[in-house]
C-alpha cells in the first residue's frame, strides 16, 4: 500500500493511503520524528488466572496494572468487567476515579477478586475503554478461575 506524507506548518503529519484513509500523526519537535502517541500496557499480558478456589474459601485477588507507555496521556474512560458468569469477578474497590487521565510513564492498579459460587469454569473479561482521539476504543483481558469442590485437598 502506497502512502503520501505531507509536512504541514503546525507539526502535523497527514498521512493518506491508496485507499484515502487520512490520519493524523503528532510531530516530536524535540526530535523530529513522528510520536508514539498514546500507548496502554495492560499487565498481567494475556489471560488472567485466578486458580483453582473453593466456594467455601475467601475470595482470590489478582492486581492488574493499566499503563502508560507512549508519550502521551491516555484517557480513560471507563474499566469494568464483563462477567460472564453472574458476578463471581469483581472489583475489590468501588471507588474508581474514572475517568483517568494516565500521563506517559504513570500507571495506574486495579484489584479484581474471585468469589465462585460453585464447582466448575467461571469466565470474564476485564474492559478498559479509552478515548482515542474522540472515538472510544476497548482494550481486555480474558478472566478464569475455577471452582473446586472444598473437600479435596488441594483446593485452596
Amino acid at each position: 500500500m502506497r502512502a503520501l506524507r505531507l509536512v504541514l506548518a503546525s507539526q502535523l503529519f497527514v498521512l493518506s493511503t491508496a485507499c484515502g484513509n487520512v490520519g493524523l500523526d503528532a510531530l516530536n519537535s524535540d526530535t523530529g520524528a513522528l510520536s508514539a502517541g498514546a500507548v496502554l500496557e495492560i499487565v498481567p499480558t494475556g489471560e488472567i488466572y485466578f486458580g483453582e478456589h473453593s466456594p467455601d474459601s475467601p475470595s482470590a485477588f489478582q492486581d492488574i496494572t493499566l499503563k502508560s507507555t507512549g508519550d502521551s496521556q491516555i484517557a480513560i474512560i471507563d474499566v469494568y468487567l464483563d462477567d460472564m458468569t453472574s458476578q463471581a469477578f469483581q472489583f475489590a474497590s468501588d471507588d474508581l476515579p474514572l475517568p483517568l487521565r494516565l500521563q506517559p510513564g504513570k500507571d495506574f492498579p486495579v484489584t479484581v477478586s474471585f468469589s465462585p459460587y460453585a464447582v466448575g469454569q467461571f469466565t470474564g473479561t476485564f474492559v478498559v475503554e479509552i478515548d482515542e482521539g474522540g472515538d472510544p476504543a476497548e482494550h481486555t483481558r480474558p478472566l478464569r478461575g475455577d471452582g473446586c469442590p472444598p473437600d479435596r485437598p488441594d483446593c485452596e
